[in-house]
């Protein structure tokens, strides 16, 4: 790595004033790489405002640690 760049485990939803409430979130996906992009884009296209979309930047060991949270009864992974 260059500068000051550092591994990140688990990105959260960079958006969360776009969505909904966080526990009225019925969806949270979690993913890593591009598909991210192309998910906003869908989102976004959508207009879905009830789906949140993290990242992980490791699958394993999952983060058990840091993919918490109110709501988001639905979890879909992505790889």
């Amino acid at each position: 790595m260059v500068g000051d760049s550092h591994f990140i485990r688990y990105i959260p939803e960079p958006h969360p004033e776009e969505l909904v409430a966080p526990e009225e979130v019925k969806r949270h996906i979690l993913c890593s790489g591009q598909v991210y992009y192309t998910l906003l884009k869908e989102r976004e296209d959508r207009g879905l405002k009830d789906v949140a979309i993290s990242r992980l930047e490791q699958i394993t060991p999952f983060p058990y640690d840091l993919v918490r949270g109110p709501g988001a009864p639905d979890y879909t992974a992505l790889d």
